[in-house]
């Protein structure tokens, strides 16, 4: 297999054979696949977002070992990680050889997520794409769920617990490998909130499948979040992807894909109770004032489609 450099300008690689980039540089060969067919692509894309948190990246890639659903590809959009946390992702991926995974990578010039992110759409090969970010656990059922409700031009959007730094501590491998997993953590996160450890939104936990308690207290409307949401491929093409004038962390990018989306005329649902996720604990980030005013820009002129996606126009 012949690595190249694609139009955007990202490097990708797959695992686990060595070769070398473009760029010259050592990388990794396609796994072997775990799709149905080989001759077939998988029908989910799943991207994560990442930046140098290998050691977060490893609980996730085990919580992916134990997804009900198989069918899906791995797509790890790399905002400039250095050459040490690269090396060290590489050996990572290599612990995984039953996981489909590809990394695409650019240079670090500041906060570029949703630079990132556009170029990993693009070198999905699914037609559905689901979104998280890289310090997020996920329920055995995540992938499944999202891919379940799936309809095109219907955006879905799942919660998540936001864990203490005390339980994302008990978070391990063999933690995550027990099938009693989920069901410890709804215990935990309740108790760890009660006691006022930090864990919030505990009741984001619970996974309820078809259960007459999820219609029941799940009828309000809800803005999607960027680690948990998904939508086919061309409708996120639709809107030209990620507006790329966001440089900074937590202001607003993915509420600026809800609505320009709902401005484009894709419709929203969520999967609380369903796509159920685990945060993993970081401190509280400064959020930008330049992209709430972007993002407001951009809802008060009703954009759908941005001239700063994935394909750039000339303004």
């Amino acid at each position: 297999m012949r690595q190249t450099c694609d139009s955007s300008g990202a490097e990708t690689f797959n695992q686990p054979v060595r070769m070398k980039n473009c760029m010259g540089k050592p990388i990794f060969g396609r796994p072997k696949s775990i799709f149905t067919s080989p001759e077939m692509n998988p029908p989910v894309s799943l991207i994560i977002a990442f930046y140098r948190k290998t050691k977060e990246l490893g609980l996730i890639l085990e919580s992916l070992k134990h997804q009900t659903f198989k069918d899906f590809e791995l797509i790890i959009a790399d905002d400039g990680s250095d050459e040490t946390a690269v090396n060290e992702l590489k050996i990572l991926i290599s612990h995984y050889p039953g996981l489909a995974i590809r990394h695409v990578w650019h240079e670090k010039e500041g906060w570029r997520k949703n630079e990132i992110l556009n170029k990993a759409v693009m070198a999905t090969q699914g037609e559905y794409v689901v979104f998280i970010d890289g310090d997020c656990i996920l329920h055995p059922n995540f992938i499944s769920e999202h891919y379940k409700y799936r309809k095109q031009g219907l955006v879905l959007g799942g919660r998540r617990v936001m864990l203490s730094d005390r339980l994302t501590k008990r978070i391990t491998p063999g933690f995550l490998a027990k099938k009693s997993f989920p069901l410890r953590m709804v215990f935990l996160s309740f108790y760890d909130s009660l006691r006022k450890e930090g864990t919030d939104h505990a009741e984001n936990a619970l996974y309820l499948g078809k259960s007459f308690l999820r219609r029941l207290f799940n009828k309000k409307a809800r803005n999607i979040q960027g680690c948990n949401f998904s939508l086919y491929k061309s409708d996120l093409i639709s809107i030209n992807g990620f507006d790329e004038r966001f440089r900074g962390p937590g202001g607003g990018e993915d509420d600026d894909i809800h609505y320009r989306g709902q401005n484009f005329g894709l419709q929203f649902a969520t999967l609380k109770f369903l796509a159920v996720q685990y945060h993993l604990y970081h401190r509280v980030l400064d959020r930008p004032q330049v992209n709430t005013d972007l993002m407001n820009e951009n809802r008060r002129n009703k954009v759908g489609y941005t001239p700063f996606g994935i394909e750039k126009m000339k303004i």
